[in-house]
């Protein structure tokens, strides 16, 4: 009769590392997102929001954009 794993380990007992993955691109995300926030606030002029976005691109090493752009498009 084979005797269950649990049945020697509780689940108390069984060491859980929780650990966050947070990679540059969620920190390039993040940083735009309150730059966006700030610019909307009018707390940045245009040009300051467009010189945050290129830097953080060279800060995070971004290349391309997976998730939503939050770029100015003009008319």
């Amino acid at each position: 009769m084979a005797i269950p794993f649990f049945s020697f380990y509780p689940l108390e007992r069984i060491p859980m590392n929780k650990t966050t993955i947070v990679t540059d691109q969620m920190k390039y995300d993040y940083s735009v997102r309150i730059a966006f926030n700030l610019y909307m606030e009018k707390l940045l002029t245009e040009s300051e929001y467009k010189e945050i976005l290129s830097r953080l691109k060279q800060q995070y090493n971004i290349t391309f954009i997976t998730s939503e752009s939050n770029e100015i498009v003009e008319n």
